[in-house]
């Protein structure tokens, strides 16, 4: 397909075709060939003037780059995304940008940042009357929020998120707005409603089969139990999540480290012989991750500002003082 466009110069084809074979490429995780095709793409895009393709490419690559821990890359690749959709007036792509960019802010840590451009791209998709995106941002700023400590912002958000997403139908997104509230009425110390959420959230979850999402309340259940005591019971929910990942991943979710943290302080307040094999394979990764980032205070800030990160790189330094750690010397 590709040669027919180059035989008859058709660059709208050309771009197009490239632009598909990065996105095959992203989903098969060769992100150095998705890079090289979406900016061919860009290419094509660019020498025709058609400047919402050329958007969308340099959003595609900004995709890429925060996948490659590229966080500075990333936001510019957005930020130039951003600044060509105000040029032609899609306020659509704009507001895409603006949530790539929020994103991107908030997987990095930069917490300010994220919350500015959540705001903003919901301010647009409300104008468009995109409510599925609104209530979908709602979850992910509702998380921001509590991340910060902002429990009672961050509740606000995830009922206003959950109550939109139960207009729509959104089961997906009800199930992503009852975990944040989870989160929030938990750190409120509220058990009984953070229970009620977290069971919500899991029974979506259970009825459209996403085990890999189910896995996110499930270990605020277990958390739960920890916090009254009930390690016998948070061991239970454990167990399910270990046979998850037994064959799974924990991709998809908004805070896998979150899952991992719960797991291993679990398993550590039940005396499981597991635990610490567990902190080193969850650390371990948590390394790998943050290794990708090549700035070191952007590494720095995803390991520190994140809570999870934090707890997850306290958890192994203590471990290494530890006498009963198998990992000390």
């Amino acid at each position: 397909m590709l040669a027919a466009y180059q035989a008859q110069s058709d660059r709208q084809g050309e771009g197009d075709t490239h632009n598909n074979l990065g996105i095959v490429a992203s989903f098969q995780g060769d992100y150095a060939a998705a890079q090289t095709a979406f900016s061919a793409a860009m290419g094509h895009y660019r020498a025709i003037g058609d400047r919402r393709g050329e958007g969308g490419m340099l959003n595609n690559l900004g995709e890429v780059a925060l996948v490659a821990g590229d966080f500075a890359a990333a936001r510019a690749a957005f930020e130039q995304a951003r600044a060509l959709y105000q040029q032609v007036g899609d306020r659509r792509g704009e507001s895409g940008a603006l949530n790539s960019l929020a994103q991107a802010a908030h997987t990095q840590g930069d917490f300010a940042s994220a919350q500015t451009h959540y705001q903003q791209s919901m301010a647009l998709k409300r104008a468009l009357g995109e409510r599925w995106s609104v209530s979908a941002m709602g979850s992910q700023l509702a998380l921001l929020l509590h991340q910060q400590g902002d429990d009672a912002g961050a509740l606000a958000e995830a009922e206003a998120a959950l109550e939109l997403a139960r207009e729509l139908g959104a089961r997906p997104e009800q199930a992503a707005a009852l975990t944040v509230i989870g989160h929030a009425q938990a750190a409120r110390q509220d058990a009984d409603a953070a229970a009620a959420a977290y069971t919500a959230a899991l029974d979506i979850r259970g009825e459209l089969k996403q085990p890999h999402l189910a896995t996110e309340p499930r270990a605020g259940m277990a958390r739960l139990a920890l916090a009254q005591g009930q390690a016998e019971h948070a061991l239970a929910h454990v167990e399910l999540i270990l046979a998850h990942l037994a064959g799974g991943t924990l991709r998809g979710t908004a805070e896998p480290f979150r899952i991992e943290l719960a797991c291993y302080e679990t398993l550590l307040a039940a005396n499981d012989s597991r635990a610490a094999a567990f902190l080193a394979e969850a650390y371990g990764r948590l390394e790998a991750r943050a290794a990708q980032i090549s700035s070191d205070s952007e590494r720095r800030t995803f390991l520190e500002s994140i809570p999870s990160h934090h707890a997850l790189l306290r958890a192994w330094q203590a471990a290494q003082l530890s006498p009963r750690s198998p990992t000390s010397t």
